[in-house]
């Protein structure tokens, strides 16, 4: 390389140089510190015990979880059960919550769905009680990414890092909390090795599988001190009724796995369809206790869906004719 081109070249590249350096030291870049705002207030994560989002003019409509115990419900939905995998999921959001800061000029709120009569309301509760933190949940950021927010008793207004309105299914502007989606629709919380025996009942017919121990082999000194295998077999099966032995851990895991779709009002079971039951399963446990799944009517206003409930229990499911005819009719058809 001739020596002119060559002072060219590094003449090039020190002004990059130059410029690059301009760049990241300009006062106009703010670091990370600076520009992401802890929005927590100090929340730990297992301090949290209540949680509920609302708004102000439609208070009835609410979502509301709460802690009892060790487990969470969904107070909004006749005290239900939530599911544990997204109470974990919300409760790492509500304490990781960060915003980057938009401004503090009153005139803004408008624009980002923070004003009182647009804004959500988010309230955290803590063991006694006491309120831990408020947010108003305004507008969902700039290509649905998190969510424009506000701490009570603030004229800070930020870009949260999460979208808490889809957490909390306010998919639309106008839209109210799916206290729907907390649910654990889960029936039946128990996995096949917990179980000794499946009873499945439609109308007058029955498929029984019964899981049997299996002996330990003479001479087998390696599974002495290991729980004994047990294997899943056919019981009592009605007549033209056929259950091939590769279809069992297929229709065990349809029992094990068997989900609903919503809950509905127990206070209401009376008119439920209950009392004489066509369709049920019975599932027996080591200590030979029996637990009942029984379905009654369909829905009024809707001929796809079923009442269901776990006898002994204060919940009923809705489920839908899928998983209804997955259970009780498709088992039932192969001759």
């Amino acid at each position: 390389m001739k020596p002119k081109t060559m002072y060219i070249v590094l003449a090039v590249f020190a002004a990059l140089i130059i410029i690059y350096i301009i760049q990241n030291v300009s006062t106009d870049k703010k670091p990370v510190s600076e520009a992401f705002t802890s929005l927590s207030e100090g929340i730990q994560r297992d301090e949290i015990t209540g949680i509920k989002v609302f708004y102000p003019d439609a208070q009835d409509s609410a979502l509301v979880l709460s802690k009892e115990g060790d487990s969470w419900i969904v107070e909004s939905k006749y005290g239900v059960p939530a599911k544990e995998t997204e109470i974990n999921r919300l409760l790492d959001e509500l304490a990781d919550l960060k915003g980057e800061l938009r401004g503090d000029n009153p005139d803004l709120a408008a624009d980002l769905g923070l004003t009182d009569t647009t804004a959500a309301m988010l309230v955290v509760t803590g063991r006694d009680g006491n309120t831990l933190a408020t947010y108003l949940l305004g507008n969902r950021g700039p290509n649905y990414r998190g969510v424009f927010i506000q701490r009570a008793a603030s004229d800070k207004m930020y870009l949260a890092n999460t979208n808490l309105r889809s957490t909390f299914g306010l998919y639309a502007e106008d839209s109210q909390p799916d206290s729907k989606k907390w649910v654990e629709t889960k029936v039946f919380p128990y996995q096949k090795e917990e179980l000794n025996r499946i009873n499945i009942v439609s109308r007058n017919k029955s498929i029984e599988l019964i899981s049997e121990e299996q002996p330990v082999p003479e001479g087998d000194t390696a599974q002495v001190f290991q729980s004994p295998k047990k294997e899943w077999k056919k019981g009592d099966i009605s007549r033209g009724v056929s259950v091939e032995d590769k279809d069992i851990n297929s229709l065990i895991n349809s029992v094990i796995n068997f989900r609903a779709t919503d809950v509905a009002d127990p206070d209401k079971t009376d008119e439920y369809g209950f009392a004489d039951p066509d369709y049920k399963v019975e599932l027996t446990d080591p200590a030979g206790d029996i637990h009942t799944f029984i379905v009654g009517n369909q829905l009024p206003d809707d001929e796809n869906s079923y009442y269901a409930r776990v006898l002994g229990k204060d919940l009923v499911y809705i489920i839908n004719k899928s998983g209804f005819n997955n259970l009780f009719v498709t088992p039932f058809e192969k001759s």
